[in-house]
């Protein structure tokens, strides 16, 4: 009895604390919670205060304009009915100003894609940078080229095996053929004659049958061999040759190298590349300026000594491995037309077998001195580019980059005023020179004995 009395009293105490709790939930006002509410909720005090003075402001602007004459309204009201557009201006679109950026940009990739150096990406044309077709160019002059190979004759030997050493062309009907000397050098003796037992052989495409060849003329001043080619021996009376034209290469212009049918080529013998740098111009002993061109045209080391055309086709050069250090070299250096023309008049001519005095330098040209001396102001003088090992000037201690200031207390203004200075003197005489040494500031006295070439 006492447990079921305790029972309900607590049951009525549940109840009586359920009726409380439902009379605040009906008394109290409704209250609706929006997201501007919890963003203002969140807001600093400093931009409460912020906005209640905008609310402040904006009952007082709305005061003053309910407050204001009316005809300043009207006014305001003709203004705004004037500035409205009527519905057939409204029916007409401003022109939209067309952005032509996409097709301006469109064209320099255009520009940009025939400016890019392709050399190095498979399944490229070059085709795109000859005026001419390459096979055009090529038939043209393939048959004015060939192949030089070099074989060693040994006694009792029944057969002798060749080899391919350097690449040439034609230069006269007479089967006169032209390669450099620094690829072949190696098979000369030191007075400029074919080392014994060596046999010359020449390859062209007028027959794949061997020619002997004969040598006419070295030139190891100037990089250049000439052979002449046995025609009878293959039933030819006359050749093709090639004439050199009237052109200088410039920076980026595309060249071809033009030589015997090798792997590495794009058309038969055709190695393309571009011009990538104009070397300074070197003053030779006899007189002669020769430039290196540069190139990144991969010419293989077998086949320099070939001839250069450009993209018209037109024959401007004859390439060289001059400079050229190892096979790991990526690039070719060729010697243009009308310095090689002028070489080979001077060769053809024999005067490169008189006898001349010889200092064992080469000198700068006047021109690219000059421009030399006003970057890094440099004196007047001869500027010296390279010099011979074991030469005259080599055992006076003249040097490389040195810069010949007098001869005999006369003043030298020139490259061009030393060598007709040279001229005056013979193989023996004793000269006093003034030098100046740019990487040490100094000025030295040497004693030059000329000697004869």
């Amino acid at each position: 009895m006492q447990s079921l009395l305790r029972n309900s009293k607590k049951h009525f105490v549940y109840f009586i604390v359920l009726l409380l709790s439902l009379s605040f939930v009906l008394h109290c006002p409704e209250q609706r919670v929006f997201a501007s509410d919890l963003t203002d909720s969140s807001s600093d005090p400093e931009q409460d205060d912020t906005n209640q003075s905008i609310d402040e402001n904006t009952t007082e602007q709305n005061t003053y304009e309910q407050s204001a004459p009316a005809e300043s309204l009207s006014e305001s009201e003709t203004e705004s009915e004037q500035s409205e557009p009527s519905p057939v201006e409204e029916q007409q679109p401003e022109p939209v100003e067309t952005d032509d950026r996409e097709y301006q940009m469109s064209e320099e990739k255009r520009l940009l894609l025939r400016e890019f150096p392709f050399e190095s990406i498979v399944g490229f044309s070059w085709s795109i940078y000859s005026e001419r077709p390459l096979s055009e160019i090529y038939a043209e002059f393939s048959s004015k080229t060939g192949a030089i190979l070099s074989g060693k004759v040994s006694p009792g030997q029944d057969s002798v095996l060749y080899k391919v050493i350097a690449n040439g062309f034609f230069i006269n009907s007479e089967g006169y053929f032209l390669t450099t000397y620094q690829r072949i050098k190696d098979i000369f003796t030191s007075y400029n004659q074919i080392d014994f037992g060596i046999d010359l052989k020449l390859r062209t495409n007028h027959s794949l049958q061997l020619m002997d060849l004969n040598l006419v003329a070295v030139d190891p001043e100037g990089d250049l061999v000439v052979f002449q080619a046995d025609l009878n021996s293959s039933g030819l009376s006359e050749v093709s040759y090639v004439e050199f034209a009237n052109y200088h290469p410039a920076m980026g212009h595309a060249v071809f190298g033009v030589g015997f049918p090798d792997k590495f080529a794009v058309e038969g013998g055709l190695f393309p590349g571009f011009v990538t740098q104009i070397g300074m111009t070197k003053m030779l002993e006899s007189g002669y300026g020769i430039t290196e061109i540069q190139t990144n045209a991969s010419i293989p080391s077998t086949s320099n000594g070939c001839l250069i055309v450009n993209s018209g086709g037109q024959a401007i050069g004859i390439s060289s491995s001059a400079g050229i250090r190892s096979v790991s070299d990526r690039f070719s250096v060729f010697y243009p037309a009308d310095q090689v023309t002028m070489r080979l008049n001077y060769i053809l001519s024999g005067k490169i077998n008189e006898e001349v005095v010889w200092t064992g330098i080469t000198l700068l040209s006047d021109t690219d001195y000059n421009n030399l001396a006003q970057t890094y102001n440099l004196p007047t003088g001869a500027y010296v580019l390279d010099v011979f090992f074991d030469g005259p000037s080599y055992v006076c201690d003249i040097r490389k980059d040195d810069i010949i200031l007098a001869i005999d207390d006369h003043v030298i203004n020139s490259g061009s005023e030393f060598r007709s200075m040279i001229l005056n003197y013979q193989p023996g005489d004793a000269l006093r020179i003034k030098v100046y040494r740019p990487n040490l500031s100094k000025e030295f006295i040497k004693t030059l004995y000329l000697d004869s070439k």
